[in-house]
């Protein structure tokens, strides 16, 4: 695949900078929430000094209907100065207004997923790590029970194993349609394959439920626009994966039918 084009570097300094920070930002959220938030906000005020349209995706009205209805329910709930911070957090919607208006063309938009899935595999071993590290201070400790990893998961670069859980399925879940959708550039295969296999593996490590529903979801609805009857391999590949998995990974599996006391918050 070619980096992308002189087409890309063209334009005045702030449309350049507009486009630059807004494909930094949207990369950034991997590793550091204050980058991010940094980014985002050079990124916008890069874009509204560049003249550039202000474009939004093709969601404004939801969009409006979900703040809206946010702001209502928090003026009658009796509890505002409590429900503000999740008001201040609007703020990040402003990431589709600065993406969507900035990064134009499908070169760059191919080169934020691919840049994506490598550094999103970067976390995902540091996550793979962090569960080694758990696996041997449970033998230090001298135990190995369900309580003790589902308690303390793995986060990689995040704060929370549900935010690094997700971040890695988006980030697969854009690899894989690539993968299936845009065979003219697959080259390299094998650096985007092993990205995938690690960026799976920590998910499954991660033991986030939801996550791994939301996965097969989408794993689910790929190969049926790609392969339609490798659907019917899903439920192996789901069995292979529980036989396969650590004693504590398999109890996850199994807390979907037998929930034990810890699963009751830790979804």
């Amino acid at each position: 695949m070619k980096p992308p084009g002189t087409a890309q570097f063209k334009g005045t300094f702030f449309v350049r900078a507009a486009r630059w920070l807004a494909f930094a930002s949207a990369i950034s959220i991997i590793f550091s929430i204050f980058a991010f938030n940094l980014l985002l906000a050079l990124a916008l005020i890069a874009l509204l000094l560049s003249g550039e349209p202000l474009r939004w995706p093709r969601i404004k009205l939801p969009l409006a209907l979900f703040v809206l209805g946010t702001l209502i329910s928090l003026a009658f709930s009796g509890h505002v100065n409590d429900g503000l911070p999740q008001v201040r957090k609007f703020w990040v919607f402003l990431e589709l207004l600065v993406v969507f208006s900035a990064l134009r063309s499908a070169s760059i938009v191919r080169w934020l997923f691919l840049t994506w899935a490598g550094f999103a595999a970067i976390d995902a071993m540091r996550g793979v790590v962090q569960f080694v590290e758990k696996v041997q201070q449970a033998r230090a400790a001298h135990t190995g029970d369900y309580t003790y990893y589902v308690g303390e998961r793995i986060t990689g670069f995040s704060s929370h194993w549900n935010t690094f859980s997700a971040q890695l399925m988006y980030s697969l879940i854009m690899l894989a349609a690539f993968l299936f959708f845009a065979p003219e550039y697959r080259k390299r295969m094998w650096v985007w394959i092993s990205c995938a296999a690690l960026l799976a593996l920590a998910i499954l490590l991660a033991e986030t439920r939801a996550v791994w529903v939301a996965m097969a979801v989408a794993s689910i609805y790929l190969i049926w626009f790609w392969r339609r009857w490798l659907v019917t391999l899903v439920p192996v590949a789901i069995a292979l994966a529980f036989l396969v998995s650590p004693p504590v990974i398999r109890a996850r599996f199994t807390s979907f039918i037998h929930p034990q006391g810890v699963d009751s918050n830790a979804f």
